[in-house]
């Protein structure tokens, strides 16, 4: 159960800047509990919701190469949730080994 006090102080964690991942950390909460408290309060927005076409375009980049981290940056979700979107819509998750492998090729010289 999350107390009054941990509620407060995350409130005004948000509202300095502090982002909700660090203030989960900090009062030792899921981030779930702590966007509840913010949404609860009226500081933030409900979760981002990926539209159909936003995940049918996060599969062509993912195919292509990109990142499930960049990717979450691009739609301002977490990784985590770009992963679960693809492999509900049938994406095959590659290693992390082959997402690197598909960047551009190293421009370090050999010595």
């Amino acid at each position: 159960m999350v107390t009054d006090d941990a509620r407060t102080e995350a409130i005004q964690l948000f509202r300095s800047g502090v982002y909700v991942k660090d203030i989960a950390t900090r009062l030792k909460l899921a981030r779930a509990s702590v966007r509840k408290i913010l949404y609860d309060a009226g500081v933030s927005a409900p979760p981002r919701r990926m539209t159909e076409p936003e995940i049918k375009d996060a599969a062509r980049r993912y195919e292509e190469g990109s990142s499930l981290a960049r990717l979450g940056d691009r739609y301002g979700v977490s990784p985590g949730t770009i992963r679960l979107k693809l492999i509900r819509a049938g994406v095959e998750m590659r290693p992390t080994s082959v997402s690197q492998s598909l960047r551009q090729p190293s421009t370090r010289r050999a010595k």
